[in-house]
């Protein structure tokens, strides 16, 4: 796989697919197990240092045999595993697991105790029609969850089926990504990007919205085209930014399909208006 850049900007794009399970809700029929680390909130000013600029976000899959839960994931494959944001893989080892109970948690918890990645595995509490479990790994573990936990990272966002964990971490340097892709590379992980990109980064940002998008947006809210009746039409909108009706129609719509996909989660992101070109 090509070698994560060491400096400049980011030319990456994505490659892979991202798999979004449905998150169990009165109506859901997929049972999802969420794991929580009460420190992460705590701890999370610890990863974050005075340079803005040296966040580095990745999202990347790797099989999901490769990680904890994997027996588990497989013999009930229609669950969801999902890591609770901001956990500083420094931090506890992920001590606690969330299951919505959707007739699966006796099911699970008959698979979680023979699962070799597990220690001990017990109900801590029942809540919102889920439960809490408290959860040990076994010291053996996982070789990728123990290059997590040594490496000064913030765990936002994984999530894992019975084919994949996808992962979104973010990073103090461009050396703690490299040397994930090293150590994918040597432990035979298949690694596959699906983002890279700076925190602060302009043109892609926390919502993956470009500048124009933001210009566009702002001038739209601070001027009343979304009140109800609206206070400004769309040509109006166009010429307060220096553009034509229909120009500013397609820069709003990709600046709506950009803000709701990174916000929502809705799917993965579209990738569209990324560039600062785009309109």
């Amino acid at each position: 796989m090509p070698p994560i850049a060491g400096h400049g900007s980011f030319a990456w794009s994505p490659r892979g697919t991202q798999h979004r399970g449905t998150v169990c809700s009165a109506t859901a029929t997929t049972s999802v197990m969420r794991t929580t680390n009460d420190g992460g909130d705590r701890n999370r000013s610890d990863t974050e240092t005075s340079n803005d600029s040296s966040r580095l976000i990745v999202e990347f899959t790797v099989p999901a045999d490769t990680f904890v839960l994997a027996q588990t994931l497989q013999a009930v494959p229609e669950i969801i595993v999902e890591l609770e944001q901001f956990v500083p893989t420094y931090d506890e080892e992920f001590p606690y697991l969330w299951v919505t109970d959707n007739g699966n948690c006796t099911i699970i918890e008959e698979h979680a105790a023979a699962d070799p990645t597990i220690a001990t595995f017990s109900r801590a509490a029942d809540l919102n029609g889920g439960a809490l479990y408290e959860i040990e790994w076994a010291d053996a573990g996982t070789p990728f969850l123990e290059w997590l936990q040594a490496h000064d990272i913030v765990v936002l966002e994984a999530e894992g089926n019975n084919d994949k964990w996808t992962f979104k971490l973010r990073a103090t340097s461009r050396a703690i990504l490299s040397d994930l892709q090293s150590y994918c590379d040597d432990h035979d992980i298949a690694f596959e990007l699906i983002r890279l990109y700076e925190l602060t980064d302009p043109k892609i940002g926390q919502y993956n919205i470009t500048s124009k998008q933001r210009e566009i947006l702002l001038a739209a809210l601070e001027h009343g085209y979304f009140e109800i009746p609206r206070e400004m039409t769309l040509k109006e909108l166009g010429d307060t930014v220096g553009i034509t009706k229909r120009a500013a129609s397609e820069r709003l719509r990709r600046a709506h399909t950009n803000l709701v996909s990174n916000t929502l989660q809705i799917g993965q992101p579209t990738g569209v208006g990324i560039n600062e070109d785009t309109p």
